[in-house]
């Protein structure tokens, strides 16, 4: 399971995560390493207005069906996709650069 940020403009449209151009770039280096299972979604499941950074009620407001959403898919493996869903997830952290 691979969860991102936020959804961005085309994902918003869409209602699907990771289908932007990023997420079709993830997507086929993904199929190129044969790499087939696997989850995509988001920690905040709108985009927030004037693309500026998630707020943590917006995340709080969606952490319910986020859980229900790992609970559901049983993921061997959860891979948090950038800073802000690290942020959301694990609360206690200083910076990116202290976690690797």
């Amino acid at each position: 399971m691979f969860i991102g940020e936020v959804p961005g403009a085309d994902e918003n449209l869409s209602g699907k995560p990771f289908v932007g151009k990023a997420g079709k770039l993830l997507r086929s280096l993904f199929k190129e390493v044969g790499f087939n299972n696997f989850y995509l979604t988001n920690v905040v499941k709108c985009r927030p207005p004037n693309n500026r950074n998630s707020k943590r009620e917006e995340f709080l407001a969606c952490a319910d069906f986020l859980r229900d959403q790992i609970k559901n898919v049983k993921p061997k493996l959860i891979v948090l996709v950038g800073a802000v869903a690290l942020k959301f997830i694990l609360k206690n952290y200083d910076s990116m650069y202290k976690l690797r």
